[in-house]
């Protein structure tokens, strides 16, 4: 068995309990109007299809740039549906109360940047496999200008999670758990950025990257990083919590010595 149809298998063995995990948090906090675990859900899916795609009989002849090409349109929409998630999981847990309130419209459209990312890079990653030098060369311009887009929604996403978590002891505990699971996801996603950007500035070529770093370089810094985001948020999502339940939207704690207005208690 070649190693792409292991590294297939151990992709399947991973995001299909997880894929099963997301839909039991749909189903059981009766989360339908909540995106991001639809978000969440089609991740995972993406990646079944991709390693599914991997490990059927036949594809030991599939040519190697086919097979590449396919695994970066794959894997950029999969990151655009987890850039989407994670903002939508903000938008939840936003405070109206707070000073350092976010706007709703605002996290909306960094959706926008998202989807142009992905829709640049599925082009470009078309134009690679080309035997002509210019097709080629719009095809890495056209990927290139995608990943900035991804870059440029990442970096505002840090800097929006480093805005909430400043009011980390003021939030109930199942908001504290998500913020959790927010933090250790911006590491984990800029392992994902650093390994695309590190293939696509090299003089290698992305496409040659790809072959040459093989299914095991996709599946530590791919793979393995959009299941143990998609996982941690949904299994800090299921930690019972006293206040989880309650109708009241996002509400801040008062600190220590505050009442719930906000004055001095004496």
């Amino acid at each position: 068995m070649l190693l792409k149809k292991k590294v297939a298998i151990i992709e399947l063995v991973l995001f299909v309990p997880v894929l099963l995990l997301v839909l039991f948090t749909i189903v059981r906090r009766r989360s339908i109007k909540q995106l991001q675990w639809f978000f969440l859900f089609f991740v995972c899916l993406v990646h079944i299809i991709s390693a599914a795609l991997e490990a059927a009989p036949g594809q030991a002849n599939e040519k190697v740039v086919d097979h590449a090409e396919r695994t970066i349109i794959l894997d950029n929409i999969a990151l655009c549906l987890l850039l989407m998630a994670l903002l939508q999981a903000l938008r939840e847990i936003n405070d109206p109360t707070s000073p350092t309130f976010l706007r709703k419209r605002g996290l909306d459209f960094m959706h926008v940047p998202s989807i142009i990312g992905v829709i640049l890079s599925i082009i470009g990653a078309t134009y690679l496999p080309s035997q002509h030098d210019s097709r080629v060369l719009r095809g890495e311009t056209l990927f290139r200008a995608g990943w900035v887009m991804f870059l440029f929604v990442y970096l505002v996403l840090v800097q929006l999670i480093i805005i909430l978590a400043s009011e980390y002891r003021r939030r109930y505990r199942s908001e504290r758990y998500v913020l959790i699971a927010l933090v250790v996801a911006i590491p984990l996603l800029a392992a994902r950025f650093v390994y695309v950007l590190l293939a696509e500035f090299t003089d290698i070529g992305l496409l040659s990257n790809f072959v040459s770093w093989n299914a095991i370089g996709r599946l530590c810094l791919v793979a393995l990083i959009d299941v143990a985001v998609v996982a941690l948020y949904t299994v800090t999502s299921l930690i019972p919590s006293p206040e989880r339940g309650r109708k009241l939207g996002p509400q801040l704690l008062p600190l220590r010595g505050e009442s719930l207005d906000g004055r001095q208690s004496p």
